[in-house]
């Protein structure tokens, strides 16, 4: 299995992302779709 590691800048941009989402969508859509960007990077370690 291989290991996918963040940079800083990328964990600030999925922060970015969350609160973009939150803002004009609200809590729940962002938590989903920061959720499923997480399931896809998890795809990626298979």
């Amino acid at each position: 299995m291989r290991t996918v590691k963040l940079t800083p800048k990328a964990s600030e941009d999925l922060e970015n992302i969350w609160h973009y989402c939150w803002q004009h969508f609200g809590e729940i859509q962002a938590d989903r779709y920061i959720n499923h960007l997480s399931d896809i990077i998890r795809d990626v370690e298979r």
